[in-house]
Protein backbone atom coordinates (compact mmCIF):
# COMPACT_ATOMS: atom_id res chain seq x y z
CA UNK A 1 0.00 0.00 0.00
CA UNK A 2 2.99 2.46 0.83
CA UNK A 3 4.44 4.04 -2.01
CA UNK A 4 8.33 3.17 -2.47
CA UNK A 5 10.70 5.56 -3.80
CA UNK A 6 13.92 4.98 -5.25
CA UNK A 7 17.17 6.71 -6.08
CA UNK A 8 20.27 5.76 -8.23
CA UNK A 9 23.76 6.33 -6.92
CA UNK A 10 26.64 6.51 -9.37
CA UNK A 11 30.14 4.64 -8.95
CA UNK A 12 32.47 6.59 -6.26
CA UNK A 13 29.60 8.98 -5.40
CA UNK A 14 26.97 9.52 -2.05
CA UNK A 15 23.78 10.76 -1.74
CA UNK A 16 21.63 11.94 0.50
CA UNK A 17 17.32 10.96 0.49
CA UNK A 18 16.10 13.87 2.54
CA UNK A 19 12.76 13.16 4.18
CA UNK A 20 11.13 16.25 5.67
CA UNK A 21 9.80 16.44 8.50
CA UNK A 22 6.87 19.13 9.35
CA UNK A 23 4.64 17.58 12.38
CA UNK A 24 6.32 17.14 15.73
CA UNK A 25 5.05 14.49 17.95
CA UNK A 26 4.88 11.56 15.72
CA UNK A 27 7.41 8.35 14.93
CA UNK A 28 8.77 7.84 11.23
CA UNK A 29 9.32 4.57 10.28
CA UNK A 30 11.52 4.00 7.28
CA UNK A 31 12.75 1.08 5.26
CA UNK A 32 16.09 0.89 3.15
CA UNK A 33 16.79 -1.59 0.53
CA UNK A 34 19.88 -1.52 -2.07
CA UNK A 35 19.98 -3.30 -5.23
CA UNK A 36 23.14 -4.90 -4.79
CA UNK A 37 25.18 -4.39 -1.88
CA UNK A 38 28.38 -3.26 -1.42
CA UNK A 39 27.28 0.05 0.10
CA UNK A 40 27.88 2.36 3.28
CA UNK A 41 25.05 4.32 4.90
CA UNK A 42 24.24 6.87 7.94
CA UNK A 43 21.11 8.00 9.22
CA UNK A 44 20.61 11.48 11.02
CA UNK A 45 17.76 13.71 11.92
CA UNK A 46 18.69 17.50 11.37
CA UNK A 47 16.13 19.94 12.71
CA UNK A 48 14.48 23.04 11.86
CA UNK A 49 15.69 24.91 14.32
CA UNK A 50 19.00 26.87 14.50
CA UNK A 51 19.48 26.54 18.08
CA UNK A 52 19.04 22.88 18.01
CA UNK A 53 21.45 20.00 17.28
CA UNK A 54 21.43 17.62 14.73
CA UNK A 55 20.76 13.66 15.98
CA UNK A 56 22.98 10.69 14.70
CA UNK A 57 20.68 8.17 14.69
CA UNK A 58 23.21 5.83 12.94
CA UNK A 59 26.94 6.27 12.24
CA UNK A 60 28.26 4.92 8.86
CA UNK A 61 27.59 1.36 8.50
CA UNK A 62 28.38 -1.16 5.70
CA UNK A 63 24.31 -2.13 4.25
CA UNK A 64 24.34 -6.57 4.35
CA UNK A 65 20.21 -6.31 4.13
CA UNK A 66 17.47 -4.40 4.21
CA UNK A 67 17.16 -1.57 6.90
CA UNK A 68 14.22 -0.81 8.94
CA UNK A 69 14.59 2.37 11.86
CA UNK A 70 12.19 4.26 13.49
CA UNK A 71 12.70 7.20 15.48
CA UNK A 72 10.23 9.82 17.80
CA UNK A 73 9.88 13.53 16.22
CA UNK A 74 9.98 15.95 18.97
CA UNK A 75 10.67 18.94 16.62
CA UNK A 76 10.46 19.88 12.96
CA UNK A 77 13.25 19.03 10.42
CA UNK A 78 14.65 16.67 8.18
CA UNK A 79 15.39 13.09 8.08
CA UNK A 80 18.79 12.56 5.97
CA UNK A 81 19.73 9.24 4.65
CA UNK A 82 23.16 9.27 3.27
CA UNK A 83 24.10 6.20 1.16
CA UNK A 84 28.14 6.23 -0.46
CA UNK A 85 28.58 3.85 -2.98
CA UNK A 86 32.30 3.07 -3.27
CA UNK A 87 32.10 1.22 -6.48
CA UNK A 88 32.32 1.59 -9.64
CA UNK A 89 28.54 0.08 -10.91
CA UNK A 90 25.83 2.52 -10.08
CA UNK A 91 23.63 1.09 -7.76
CA UNK A 92 19.72 1.51 -6.70
CA UNK A 93 18.01 2.15 -3.63
CA UNK A 94 14.64 2.01 -2.77
CA UNK A 95 13.39 3.64 0.17
CA UNK A 96 9.45 3.64 1.88
CA UNK A 97 8.61 6.33 5.12
CA UNK A 98 5.28 6.17 7.33
CA UNK A 99 4.71 8.50 9.80
CA UNK A 100 2.42 7.48 13.01
CA UNK A 101 0.85 9.84 15.25
CA UNK A 102 3.29 8.97 18.76
CA UNK A 103 2.38 9.71 22.48
CA UNK A 104 5.63 9.73 24.03
CA UNK A 105 6.34 7.43 26.73
CA UNK A 106 7.60 10.01 29.51
CA UNK A 107 4.10 11.43 29.41
CA UNK A 108 2.68 7.80 31.21
CA UNK A 109 5.05 8.17 34.34
CA UNK A 110 4.21 11.79 34.98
Amino acid sequence: MDKVSEVFVRGNTAKSIRIPIAEAGTTVVWDLTVVGWDVSYKEEFVPEDEGSYKVQLHRTKKLTESVRNSYYINEPGQLVITVRNPTFKKKRVMYRTKFKPTVPMYLFFK
